[in-house]
């Protein structure tokens, strides 16, 4: 399934008339599991900041030593009830010649139709800017419950730019699905998370990646989270190496 190139600029243009209409600070990567977006949502009119650092360890260059550019992200909380939330968000790697990406996510929440109803997300990661082929325009649906005390699961389809997520041979791989699995380990530590998601795919995104993170408060200040994960990719050819990542999150508001 291909994204039609005549709508390739559609998603920027999007993200960047809600970001303007708002008259506020654009908003990062979309509050995510380790590496795909997760079924939560930023509330209303709070700010998400994270850092995210993703690199090989005590791997020399010739082996296949190698780091992703440096992720600065920034999300907006636009909207939240007990029916729906919706967020907004802009990345700007570094260094790159192109460093800025956006995203949106709309959720309809948990419960939110009737006992026992599943969480339903739908947005779209990784709009970039056309010439420079950063422009994945990845769309995604998923499905979420909750389970306990088992924790909660995710699963879902994605469909991207089928002429930017490729694999080693060409060939278009711009269609698969998402799963995820995330848990408060409440028996240890109510502030410890575990998570684990995967995204299909031989192209460069595709990987099953697990994180644990802690999340404490800096009184009176924000809310602060630390993750270390790791990345296995499905393509080492197009992904590199596997790679352990680093990421660090504050948010801020009322």
């Amino acid at each position: 399934m291909k994204w039609p190139d005549n709508l390739a600029f559609v998603p920027l243009w999007v993200a960047v008339a809600l970001m303007l209409a708002l008259s506020g600070p654009a908003a990062g990567t979309p509050s995510q599991q380790v590496t795909i977006p997760s079924p939560d949502v930023v509330p209303q009119y709070y700010i998400h900041l994270d850092v995210d650092n993703t690199t090989t360890v005590l791997m020399k260059k010739a082996e296949g030593g190698h780091s992703e550019p440096v992720d600065l992200g920034m999300t907006l909380g636009l909207y939240n009830s007990h029916l729906f939330g919706m967020e907004v968000g802009v990345d700007l790697r570094e260094a790159t010649d192109f460093p800025i990406v956006y995203n949106i996510k709309v959720v309809m929440k948990e419960n939110a139709i009737g006992y026992n109803t599943p969480a339903v997300v739908v947005g779209m990661y990784e709009m970039g800017e056309l010439e420079a082929q950063t422009d994945l325009n990845i769309a995604y649906g998923l499905i979420s419950w909750s389970l306990p005390p088992a924790g909660r699961v995710a699963a879902g389809l994605y469909i991207g730019a089928n002429n930017r997520l490729l694999d080693e041979n060409g060939s278009e791989e711009g269609a698969g699905f998402m799963l995820s699995f995330d848990r408060t380990l409440a028996e240890l530590d109510d502030r410890l998370w575990l998570g684990i998601d995967y995204m299909s795919g031989a192209h460069q995104l595709g990987a099953l990646s697990v994180g644990v993170a802690w999340r404490f408060i800096l009184p009176p200040g924000p809310a602060v989270s630390a993750m270390v994960g790791y990345n296995l990719y499905n393509n080492v050819k197009m992904a590199g190496k596997n790679t352990v990542t680093i990421q660090f999150d504050m948010d801020f508001g009322q």
